[in-house]
């Protein structure tokens, strides 16, 4: 879902402050690296594109000053390339010409493409959703009177998403073109959350401060799957130079012996 939306599965922890004393991320300009070592969002691009296909190598590059992962497919006993920004962003098919500082061909007709997407996406106004969407919609979320709309486009499929204000929160659910929910999400107060789920965190992350959560609902067929939650906090770890994590026992340790 794109109107509420960090990622999805199960409790899932996003860091707001995090305060790093040393850590070196990239020691060149260039490296080929596992798919395992790649930030969340990019590998999730990766996989999406690769569909099941052989992934080869996937190289870190820098074009104006931005890193772009370069990531070679094995089909048929051909291969190619496509690229993804640091945000998880897909860039098309080729390579990245680093002297010349352009767009391949096919970098450039993936980049139309995404531009094309963008135009038939976007906020619309509640009696653009398609009659089938809509009267989900009201069966889900109620009154749409002072609801917002936006439509999806991806890969060719699109979505519907609908924000309504139910209880003085916000809620919003995903639909298909043919009026199926996907997915419905609910923002909650760090008081609305679960013990368990505070709990959780707690123990992962003690100290920390949790700022904000969602209730995310899936559906599957028409019927509820179990809910999860995503939970934001303001916490402050420590991460060695070779970016491991360094568990609070160790720090205060650390501590005693300065």
């Amino acid at each position: 879902m794109k109107t509420m939306t960090l990622k999805r599965a199960g409790v899932l922890f996003l860091l707001v402050i995090v305060s790093f004393l040393v850590i070196a991320l990239f020691a060149e300009e260039e490296k080929v690296i596992p798919l395992n070592d790649t930030p969340a969002a990019v590998k999730a691009t990766i996989e999406k594109q690769a569909a099941g296909k052989q992934l080869g190598d996937i190289e870190i590059k820098s074009k104006d000053g931005k890193s772009i992962y370069e990531v070679e497919l094995k089909e048929d006993g051909k291969e190619k390339t496509f690229m993804v920004d640091a945000d998880g962003k897909f860039l098309g098919f080729g390579e990245v010409e680093e002297k010349e500082g352009k767009e391949c061909k096919e970098g450039k007709e993936g980049k139309e493409n995404e531009d094309k997407d963008d135009a038939e996406k976007g906020e619309i106004a509640i009696s653009e959703l398609p009659a089938l969407v809509r009267q989900s919609a009201e069966k889900y979320l109620g009154d749409l009177k002072s609801a917002e709309a936006k439509k999806e486009l991806e890969n060719n499929v699109t979505t519907y998403d609908v924000e309504v204000k139910k209880d003085g929160a916000e809620v919003s659910a995903e639909f298909n073109e043919s009026g199926e929910i996907i997915e419905m999400e609910k923002k909650l107060k760090p008081s609305q959350l679960p013990p368990a789920i505070v709990a959780a965190v707690m123990a992962q992350y003690p100290g920390a401060k949790i700022k904000e959560a969602i209730e995310i609902k899936p559906f599957e067929n028409g019927q509820e799957k179990p809910l999860n939650y995503e939970v934001m906090i303001i916490a402050e770890i420590k991460v060695s130079a070779d970016g491991k994590f360094i568990p609070e026992t160790e720090k205060e340790t650390e501590k005693e012996k300065e």
